[in-house]
């Protein structure tokens, strides 16, 4: 077996993630719906050998090789692990031959030409789980099934009035092929469309558009392994003195917006590359990648400024705590969960100390940061 770089085993191929990530309940009913529409194409095979009367040896073997291989791929789907790209590509194509066959089982031509319709089945796989480079690809072998039995069909006609009737016939089954086709992609568009927001509503807040805490969870591990050994991580929790006050003289909707003010600050202050998150109602984190040579008090600074001096409404403050650990003592096992737990016990340490300060988790020394003039912003009216 090649094992060189940009080799990939059979199995390796196989497994390749699938891009779209589906919320569970369109997963479950997907794959519901994709098993039971095997299951009824089963029964439809069986059904249409035992009526179209073909006894050759040779139909019979692709008969039966199509209603086993049915059969097992919608058991396949229905237990097995959710198919990769690689996979649902073969699935497709499997099911464009087994059924482009099957449309030739029946001995009637015309007859045979409306069975072709069935090939909307593998077209919806495709829709909704390839690209448009596999959709093209299945468009053409759909025409060129269609055309064969156009061709079968107009040969076995006696007359030109049978043969105007059946051009109307493959007209009408092209129109109903692609028109589903058309379809299929504008669905795929849409629920490509749902599963990406779907996706960055699991992972951000929706009213800061920031990270919550799941997408803050599963970045930290990248963070970490593309660090390099000689840097240090740096864990920031933010959290806002007496924000209640500010909803109870103001109203939520003021104390969404500085929220959302908070949150640009923070954003905006936090180092480069920076992980920022919004981790409860009104606290914040910043994991953050730095040289040794960087002092991590100066960042503990710049967040306090930043919450301080900023376009909200309504005037805050925060209470900050920070720690910071090598990157190579985090990689070699102990975690960056000793960092969160230091910082939020640093934090609190600044909040019972009077707030707007920082606490660094190393020395757990209290130290305000002196105040600029304070900037007074007016209240609406109407609050």
């Amino acid at each position: 077996m090649d094992h060189r770089p940009g080799r990939r085993t059979i199995a390796e191929w196989l497994a390749q993630p699938h891009p779209m990530s589906w919320p569970d309940h369109i997963y479950r009913r997907a794959r519901l719906v994709i098993s039971l529409t095997c299951f009824a194409f089963v029964a439809i095979e069986v059904t249409g050998m035992i009526g179209v009367g073909r006894t050759n040896p040779v139909w019979v073997t692709l008969g039966l090789i199509t209603i086993v291989g049915t059969l097992l791929g919608g058991i396949v789907i229905l237990i097995c692990p959710w198919p990769s790209f690689r996979n649902f590509a073969i699935i497709a194509v499997a099911a464009d031959i087994s059924l482009g066959v099957a449309t030739f089982y029946p001995t009637d031509p015309v007859y045979a030409l409306f069975t072709s319709v069935a090939l909307t089945l593998p077209g919806g796989i495709i829709c909704a789980e390839l690209d448009r480079t596999a959709l093209r690809a299945h468009s053409c072998w759909v025409g060129a099934v269609l055309a064969l039995h156009a061709v079968f069909a107009l040969s076995a006609a006696a007359g030109w009035q049978e043969r105007t009737l059946i051009a109307s016939f493959i007209l009408s089954t092209g129109a109903v092929l692609f028109g589903t086709f058309a379809m299929q992609l504008s669905l795929r568009d849409v629920l490509i469309e749902t599963a990406r927001l779907h996706a960055h509503n699991a992972v951000h807040d929706q009213l800061t558009q920031m990270l919550n805490r799941r997408g803050l969870w599963e970045q930290m591990p990248q963070l970490v392994q593309g660090a390099a050994p000689s840097d240090r991580i740096v864990v920031a929790l933010l959290d806002l003195d007496e924000f209640k006050q500010i909803n109870d003289a103001h109203g939520h909707e003021v104390g969404d917006a500085v929220l959302v003010s908070v949150a640009r600050s923070v954003i905006a202050c936090s180092p480069r590359g920076a992980l920022v998150a919004r981790v409860g109602g009104e606290e914040f984190a910043v994991i953050a990648v730095l040289p040794q040579d960087r002092r991590v008090s100066a960042i503990a600074s710049d967040l306090l400024e930043s919450v301080r001096d900023n376009d909200a409404p309504a005037y805050a403050t925060a209470s900050v705590g920070i720690a910071s650990e090598s990157v190579a003592v985090l990689q070699a096992g102990a975690g960056v969960n000793g960092l969160l737990s230091k910082a939020d016990v640093a934090m609190y340490k600044a909040k019972r100390a009077g707030g707007d300060r920082y606490v660094v988790a190393t020395t757990q020394d209290s130290k305000p940061v002196p105040k600029r003039p304070r900037k007074l912003r007016p209240v609406p009216a109407d609050r």
